[in-house]
């Protein structure tokens, strides 16, 4: 997994958050989130989603699909660039 050290300052700033943090570069550009805990909104999708006929795959489920894709189109694999919001779970 690919990782970030952020600076004392910036670590002081993520723990101490109630809520998600965007993280921005220099220019301004936004590159995601760091969430803390769910928000309200997130429990309504959760709920929305559970109550759905849509198919659900389990973590080994999908992690399988991927590895099968990646072997047949090596070009969808992950470069290790940050993908834009993204959301990154923060546990403490």
């Amino acid at each position: 997994m690919t990782h970030i050290v952020v600076s004392d300052d910036q670590a002081q700033i993520i723990h101490g958050a109630t809520g998600s943090i965007e993280i921005r570069d220099g220019r301004g550009n936004c590159l995601g989130y760091v969430a803390h805990g769910f928000e309200a909104e997130d429990v309504a999708i959760a709920k929305e989603r559970l109550a759905s006929e849509q198919p659900r795959y389990t973590t080994s489920e999908v992690k399988e699909h991927i590895g099968a894709r990646d072997t047949k189109c090596p070009d969808t694999r992950s470069s290790g660039r940050v993908v834009p919001r993204t959301t990154w779970r923060v546990s403490g």
